[in-house]
């Protein structure tokens, strides 16, 4: 996934923040080898498999000294998609690019 910095700080300055779901790819499940497990798992642009998205949530505000917030999610919430099997626990690595 790549983002532009100066469009995330635009998006997220609006009031009540910006919601989106960003959609990930890579190499298909099994594959592994040069193309398919480096290439298409580091490069989004030629991946060919959908592997899930995820929700972000943007707020921004200028401040001269900034802080870092987090939420954590709700237990219950968590062992609903659990017990839902809507999710499976499997490594990813996301490549941001900031700028």
């Amino acid at each position: 996934m790549f983002f532009s910095l100066k469009k995330l700080l635009d998006l997220g300055a609006k009031q009540g923040g910006h919601f989106f779901w960003q959609n990930m790819y890579g190499a298909p499940i099994g594959y592994e080898g040069s193309n398919a497990g480096v290439l298409m798992d580091e490069n989004p642009e030629i991946a060919s498999t959908w592997k899930g998205r995820v929700l972000i949530q943007l707020e921004s505000a200028d401040c001269k000294h900034p802080e870092r917030r987090e939420q954590a999610l709700e237990a219950t919430t968590k062992q609903a998609a659990i017990n839902g099997k809507l999710f499976t626990q499997r490594p990813y690595d996301l490549i941001i690019e900031v700028g």
